[in-house]
């Protein structure tokens, strides 16, 4: 029930007000003072997040996640995208660091799927792109369609994306390419379509690389290395902060679900 919260919230407005009521102006306008000057402080650390995320945008490593799975996943599946997309977001916008970010194959079906609201389309340093993470990647026009080529910074070459699979022969060097992008899987699948992502890689000519796992990190790690979307993106993202691969790996390891 909300009545008590509510009690709650009206109790502490009453003693707000009697203590107003103590108070000599000074202290009066001290406190408002104060108060402004926090405003200011969160108004300020606003607009340079903002800015942080506006400029990562236009040039900072890209990383785009490949949501062309609505037809692998069922409802359950799907929310479970629809949280980890959030996660990612929340990640980004919080870092110093932060990354290029590109929703690819984000139709108006997928929207409906997902059941999204209207402010996702107002995420900082994230490019809603319709098109596929190649076409987007690879199309210097305009894109068609409602895609924003100034946004997705398309490679000069296909084999400068890098699809992230643990089926890949090659590892992802120490640090991010800045001329790449990283492309993560948006599938939840339960291990039911082990190798997909590997073999789409294939199927357009795209690189594809692994995560590095070292063995000391590898031994303490319980099961298969099933990794979500938001985990795989936080690894890029302490890496592009200056992190290496087995402290994010082994960082995210313990905090990884494999539902």
């Amino acid at each position: 029930s909300k009545e008590p919260k509510r009690k709650e919230s009206a109790q502490k407005k009453e003693e707000a007000y009697k203590l107003w009521d103590t108070l000599t102006e000074e202290e009066r306008e001290e406190r408002m003072a104060r108060k402004r000057a926090n405003i200011d402080a969160m108004r300020g650390s606003r607009d340079a997040k903002r800015a942080r995320l506006d400029e990562a945008a236009k040039t900072a490593v890209r990383v785009c996640v490949d949501l062309d799975f609505l037809n692998f996943m069922g409802e359950k599946e799907v929310n479970s995208i629809k949280t980890q997309l959030g996660y990612v977001y929340a990640s980004n916008s919080k870092a110093t660091h932060p990354l290029s970010v590109t929703f690819a194959s984000y139709t108006e079906d997928y929207e409906k799927a997902l059941r999204t609201v209207e402010s996702w389309r107002n995420w900082r340093g994230v490019c809603f792109e319709p098109r596929s993470y190649v076409d987007a990647f690879t199309d210097t026009t305009d894109g068609g369609a409602g895609g924003d080529v100034a946004r997705v910074r398309p490679v000069s070459n296909r084999t400068d994306i890098v699809y992230l699979t643990a089926d890949a022969e090659e590892e992802l060097g120490p640090t991010l390419d800045p001329t790449k992008v990283y492309v993560i899987g948006g599938i939840v699948d339960h291990n039911q379509h082990k190798g997909l992502c590997h073999s789409r890689a294939q199927r357009d000519g795209v690189s594809c690389a692994r995560i590095p796992i070292d063995a000391a990190v590898q031994a303490r790690i319980k099961g298969s290395h099933i990794f979500t979307v938001n985990h795989v993106f936080d690894m890029l993202l302490g890496v592009n902060g200056g992190s290496s691969w087995s402290a994010v790996v082994e960082q995210n390891a313990n905090l990884r679900t494999t539902e």
